[in-house]
């Protein structure tokens, strides 16, 4: 190894040194950190030999992580210029100008606005000034965190990012739980960015839609990127879906549908020598997940708008568990309280011929678990007793 030149040497040791975008970019709250499981030894790849400590010290502090006080004080300022990342975990004092203000080449920087009041951002904020970052992500997940320390951090931050000239990337990442309660920053950033003309791309989780339009009203962004929208609760707000781009880890396309295969074996019964109470248990798993409608019973906002149907029926659902029906009066049995386990009213038409196969067959209503309202959402199905089935305005 010895023999190796430090250009090969170094394509060796980089991977084990270097942190992934992944890990420096993850988001969540503190104790969920993917920095706080395992600890990483990777350092000891540098006494190895002068050379390897030469080639591999500035991979080893291309990204650096600060998760408590004691590390920021022991950073090596001399190391500074290697640093490229910086990931804040806190505010940790005036400890971070000690380092930060040696660091010119930080490109990319994590904040966590999510401070407790015996943290302290001084030394943080006192720096920003001088950074010129590439890359911001802001980490926004506590709503119950609301003091002096975690406001006077996102002061800072708010009066430099217009500043930050070489900014292009800005990521703000929160919860479903903060956009709810509007403790959220999205308003606020629609009106930082409209002062900072070199953001370009901007990366956003759950975005209500009302604060999605107001920030593509920002003239300097090109691009959008969201993990899902939030439907209005009042008025009607048109998406420039030019920029805005839904991030889904479903396909675009259906998948197709799959042809039955005739077994090879001949006379062949699945479940055949297993007793009837296990096998009916198996079967209605295996129903339950081919009848399923996912989307039925989430919120609007989990769906993303790229999908083929914004309004999801359950009839492709109900279609499969008819033919799973026709197969024999056993797996009928099985199939028949999913299928009325979830009712979905789109029209007066759907709800009549349900109150009329409800009528001639009084068990079904016994089966009816949760009400799906497409067209007529004032329609609601009551079981008023075995027998009674009425729609209630």
């Amino acid at each position: 190894m010895s023999t190796l030149p430090d250009e090969i040497l170094k394509e060796i040791l980089a991977p084990p040194l270097q942190i992934s975008d992944v890990e420096f970019s993850h988001t969540g709250r503190a104790r969920e950190s993917p920095f706080g499981r395992k600890a990483r030894n990777s350092s000891s790849l540098l006494v190895v030999s002068k050379q390897w400590m030469r080639v591999a010290t500035p991979h080893l502090y291309e990204a650096v992580i600060i998760r408590t006080l004691a590390y920021a004080i022991k950073c090596n300022k001399a190391f500074g210029r290697f640093v490229k990342k910086l990931r804040m975990e806190g505010g940790f004092g005036k400890a971070p100008a000690q380092f930060i203000a040696s660091a010119p080449n930080i490109r990319e920087l994590f904040v966590a606005l999510d401070l407790w009041s015996n943290d302290n951002p001084s030394g943080l904020c006192s720096v920003f000034p001088v950074l010129n970052v590439h890359r911001l992500i802001i980490n926004h997940q506590d709503h119950t965190i609301k003091n002096a320390k975690a406001s006077r951090l996102w002061e800072c931050l708010s009066t430099c990012i217009p500043k930050w000239l070489n900014l292009v990337i800005l990521e703000y990442h929160t919860t479903f739980g903060m956009t709810s309660l509007r403790k959220d920053k999205y308003m606020e950033l629609a009106t930082i960015l409209k002062a900072s003309p070199s953001v370009k791309h901007m990366v956003l989780d759950c975005v209500p839609r009302y604060e999605l339009c107001e920030l593509a009203g920002v003239p300097s962004l090109d691009n959008i990127s969201v993990e899902s929208i939030q439907p209005p609760y009042e008025g009607s707000y048109p998406l420039p879906r030019k920029i805005v781009q839904v991030r889904t880890k479903y396909p675009d396309n259906p998948a197709p549908e799959v042809l039955p295969i005739p077994s090879v074996v001949g006379r062949f019964n699945p479940l055949m020598n297993v007793p009837k109470p296990t096998a009916e248990f198996i079967w209605d798993l295996i129903f339950s997940f081919a009848t399923h409608s996912y989307y039925v019973e989430k919120p609007p906002s989990v769906k993303p708008f790229t999908a083929l149907n914004l309004s999801p029926r359950r009839a492709p659902f109900n279609r499969t568990a008819r033919r799973l029906s026709l197969v024999s009066k056993s797996f009928r049995e099985i199939v028949r309280r999913h299928m009325y386990s979830t009712v979905q009213v789109e029209s007066d038409e759907n709800f009549a011929t349900f109150c009329n196969v409800i009528k001639y067959n009084d068990t079904l209503a016994l089966l009816r678990k949760n009400r799906s309202g497409g067209a007529r959402d004032d329609a609601t199905v009551v079981v008023a007793d075995k027998r009674t089935l009425y729609k209630q305005m």
